[in-house]
């Protein structure tokens, strides 16, 4: 039965994993408790949280919400558990300082609940893995989570991987075929005393629960999108009937456009305002684009740092062509995978796709013209179980992703908030070299990882890679 394997695999892992829940606690009551974090996006979401509930203004319409509408829900949920109202034009520094601190505690709890889940679920998709795997994917998600403090639970990014480990978990228990531990992220897991009926029955909840915990994402932030044309390949090939695949597709549909049909009512057409939003934001500085510029000030190229649409961004007669070259890179690295993934015909399965998935969002946070620190908070916990699945026996490559992960989160940390507004946009010499070097790490994690993708699964779509051929598959 699943309690009784749950149980067993955490009396085999009770000693560490009892001190990595020991760090987790402490690590986190120090944030909440005693961490007074700074360059506070939260502070932000209580200003819009007060218009759209204090001063009843419509959101999307008359509040810009730069989020999708689940980000807004959680954004205007402590004041929707307020019982007082912050409504007067002019509040005293007392009646702010009620207000602030009643928010960040509220939203402060959310962004820890959501961390307590996301641990948990990295125990769970962890002991698919193996036995060092369901303790040191919760230990590596916890201190990756806390290396960046100020960027821990005054932003939005824990709730978004929450969204997506409850995908993935629910994605991997939908799979029930004979794939081997030592071949894939799923180790297979056969429902005793059940028969092949009962067992298709059960992997197609699991199936459509999995695409609603990704469209409700999606309607979070909009970058698990990058998700889909992946996932539904290959279970269209899984599916094994049309009525089965359309219910999953449904299930998708109403995490997606269920949110933002309940905000068209009341705002109409500007639920969809924020598409433009982002669509406009130029290059920013710390992206790698950035980096590239600030990398080549010293060889004449002139430009300066603007600060646009919530961030900081760099201006130059460069600024528009790169914006054109990162979204050529970036349709041109999706289209080939996508390619791949269609010349691979039936041998894309759910586990390649969410291999491929995974790789192909970590390469678009990467060549993307917008990155923001706090995007770690999902990228690296992401990028350490695509590398539980794809790398070989090799203490070197693991030694290279552990030192890769440091410096990227190592820099990040040093460079906000203390070296960001008052160093890194002046353009100071320390800081502008470190951002340079993290733009080189990052895309030296995702050449690592696409390296070791393909040596496992072959660059030549047609030819079998290096993963073990599956079993036949139940039907799911």
């Amino acid at each position: 039965m699943p309690w009784n394997r749950l149980t067993r695999d955490l009396q085999r892992a009770t000693p560490l994993l009892a001190v990595v829940l020991l760090v987790f606690i402490a690590t986190r009551l120090w944030l909440l408790m005693a961490f007074e974090a700074r360059g506070r996006d939260s502070e932000y979401y209580a200003l819009i949280a007060r218009q759209g509930v204090d001063l009843q203004q419509v959101a999307f319409r008359d509040v810009e919400v730069e989020y999708p509408p689940v980000a807004w829900w959680l954004i205007a949920m402590p004041r929707l558990v307020d019982s007082k109202t912050y409504a007067e034009p002019a509040p005293t520094p007392e009646r702010v300082r009620q207000f602030f601190d009643w928010y960040f505690n509220w939203f402060h709890a959310e962004m820890c609940f959501a961390d307590v889940v996301c641990l948990g679920l990295t125990f769970l998709i962890g002991r698919r893995i193996s036995s060092t795997a369901q303790w040191g994917l919760p230990a590596a998600y916890t201190l990756l989570v806390i290396a960046q403090p100020h960027l821990a639970y005054d932003r939005l990014d824990i709730g978004l991987l929450m969204f997506f480990l409850l995908f993935i978990e629910c994605w991997l228990s939908s799979d029930f075929g004979g794939l081997s531990r030592a071949a894939s992220l799923v180790e297979p897991r056969p429902l005793e005393n059940s028969s092949a009926v009962d067992r298709s029955a059960v992997a197609n909840r699991w199936a459509t629960a999995s695409y609603l915990f990704l469209g409700l994402g999606i309607s979070f932030k909009i970058m698990p999108v990058i998700f889909v044309p992946f996932l539904l390949l290959a279970d269209w090939w899984a599916a094994g009937s049309g009525w089965r695949f359309a219910g999953r597709f449904l299930a998708l549909t109403v995490g997606v456009a269920g949110p933002f049909l309940v905000h068209l009512l009341s705002a109409g057409w500007g639920v969809f305002a924020l598409f433009q939003y982002h669509g406009q934001r130029g290059i920013h500085l710390e992206s790698i684009w950035g980096s590239l510029m600030l990398a080549l000030r010293p060889f004449g190229l002139a430009c300066h740092v603007v600060k646009e649409y919530g961030g900081f961004n760099m201006e130059s007669d460069w600024s528009a062509g790169l914006k054109i070259v990162s979204s050529a890179a970036l349709l041109t690295m999706a289209a080939s995978f996508g390619l791949w993934a269609l010349l691979r015909g039936r041998r894309f399965d759910q586990r390649l796709a969410l291999d491929t998935a995974m790789l192909v969002l970590i390469n678009s946070t990467v060549l993307a013209h917008v990155f923001s620190p706090q995007y770690l908070n999902w990228l690296l916990p992401l990028a350490t179980l695509l590398a539980l699945n794809i790398f070989p026996r090799s203490r070197a490559l693991w030694c290279g992703f552990a030192a890769l992960s440091l410096a990227i989160v190592g820099i990040s940390s040093w460079i906000f908030p203390s070296h960001c507004v008052g160093k890194l946009t002046v353009l100071e010499t320390g800081p502008v070299v470190l951002s340079v070097a993290r733009s080189a790490c990052l895309a030296g994690l995702a050449l690592l990882l696409n390296v070791c993708f393909f040596a496992k699964y072959g660059l030549n779509p047609w030819r079998v890679g290096k993963e073990a051929p599956s079993a036949p598959a139940a039907a799911t």
